[in-house]
């Protein structure tokens, strides 16, 4: 994601809390998405696990999916503005 264009690209995290978050955005916080897991997925450190994200297309936030070791996780929508392209 690029700061000097208001943070305009696309990324997964880990946040701070724990818990993994996607961001798909144009100009944050205005015109973007960002969904977040309800629970911090990781319950022992050291052990290794697949993370994916996908996304439809839609400018939608039930567009976008995370996945954790193949299952869909659930999630919290916190932004759902995405109007242009990313």
């Amino acid at each position: 994601m690029a700061n000097a264009t208001d943070f305009r690209g696309i990324d997964l995290i880990i946040q701070d809390d724990g818990r993994l978050a996607a961001h798909l955005i144009h100009q944050w916080p205005d015109n973007a998405i960002k969904i977040v897991m309800k629970e911090p997925p990781f319950a022992k450190e050291g052990q290794s696990h697949h993370v994916a994200m996908t996304y439809d297309g839609s400018s939608q936030a039930n567009g976008l999916k995370i996945y954790l070791d193949g299952a869909l996780c659930n999630v919290d929508v916190e932004v759902d503005k995405l109007s242009d392209s990313i």
